[in-house]
């Protein structure tokens, strides 16, 4: 930096703090100025809040879902991660599947909202790219072009409104005609004030007068909200109706036959029960699969989310230390013991 301009960066360094401070006297912008900072500061601070909101209408919980797919190994190519309703889809479509051969009704109706959940999360994924495409990505340049320019203008506008006070004040206190500044330089330094101060004025004023491309942001907005919520109705009603036929159906679907297996009767005759004459189930005849301790086996991966719990993975074959409640067991798997719920398991050998 030259000298001439270190000199000049003084001034107005001088002239910040004798307003500041001492109360200078110094070059104010009008009403209208003002009015146009006020009305754009607004506007650059509501684009900001939008597009933050919309991000969490849009993707809600990010951190928390990117835990919960994390922990069930779930996928995503996409920039975002999925929606809670596409591992709900695919847990109620595997439970379909499962008993499918016991339940058909159900099954069906599992089936239906499975497929309804699966929709809705590519529903919500559709609307996120969307809204980023014709609201978020505008907006966000908005905050990146038009503001930033006018933040450029003020901020020149307002170092050469120093500079011009600067000159001006040192101009009218100067003594004995040695101002060490020239009416000239004051001149010059006003022009050049005044030409920053009309393009800070129409860059604001541009933006201000953009209403309809700024409606058009919000119309887009509300309108691909509308529709998402109108798709979101028509799945969810057809799985109503999907669920409330197989509702119907169930009520009047007749009672299966179940063939039950004969055991064995014990001979109770005299000395049966003593010795060698005693009759000892077979393997075949007892089903206990060879094991002289109580176990089950997992259906489903089990999760612990509260301690005291056990967690477990489909198949797993689970050592039975109690049943807690008919909802509710107590077992050992891997070297752990802890509680968990009946409907996760096959009971193979009861305690």
């Amino acid at each position: 930096m030259s000298v001439a301009g270190l000199k000049n960066k003084f001034a107005k360094a001088g002239q910040y703090v004798s307003e500041k401070v001492l109360k200078a006297e110094h070059t104010r912008k009008d009403e209208e100025y003002r009015e146009m900072e006020k009305a754009v500061e607004a506007m650059s601070v509501a684009a900001e809040h939008m597009i933050r909101d919309v991000n969490h209408i849009l993707q809600p919980n990010t951190s928390e879902r990117l835990k919960v797919m994390a922990k069930k190994r779930v996928k995503s190519d996409k920039a975002f991660y999925p929606y809670e309703e596409g591992p709900l889809g695919d847990t109620l479509l595997k439970a379909s599947a499962e008993i499918s051969d016991k339940a058909s009704a159900y099954s069906t109706g599992l089936e239906a909202a499975g497929n309804a959940m699966k929709e809705l999360a590519e529903e919500r994924d559709d609307l996120t790219a969307r809204m980023g495409s014709v609201f978020v990505e505008p907006v966000t340049q908005f905050l990146g072009r038009d503001v930033k320019e006018i933040a450029a203008h003020r901020k020149k506008m307002e170092s050469r409104r120093l500079n011009f006070d600067a000159k001006r004040r040192k101009l009218a206190n100067a003594k004995g005609g040695n101002a060490g500044v020239t009416e000239e330089e004051v001149r010059d330094a006003e022009a050049k004030f005044d030409e920053s101060y009309e393009l800070a004025a129409n860059s604001m004023q541009n933006v201000l007068e953009s209403e309809e491309e700024h409606l058009g942001y919000l119309y887009a907005l509300v309108e691909g909200l509308v529709e998402n919520h109108q798709k979101a109705q028509g799945i969810l009603e057809g799985c109503l109706a999907t669920i409330q036929e197989q509702i119907g159906m169930a009520a009047i679907k007749p009672r299966a036959e179940r063939n039950t297996s004969t055991r064995r009767a014990t001979d109770y005759s005299s000395g049966s029960l003593g010795g060698a004459s005693t009759h000892r189930a077979s393997h075949d005849d007892t089903g206990d699969d060879g094991y002289d301790e109580a176990y089950c086996v997992a259906l489903f991966a089990f999760e612990p989310e509260n301690d005291g719990e056990l967690g477990f993975g489909e198949g797993d074959r689970i050592t039975l230390v109690s049943q807690i409640d008919e909802n509710w067991l107590e077992g050992s798997v891997n070297g752990q013991t802890g509680f968990f719920p009946t409907n996760y398991v096959e009971i193979k050998k009861a305690l």
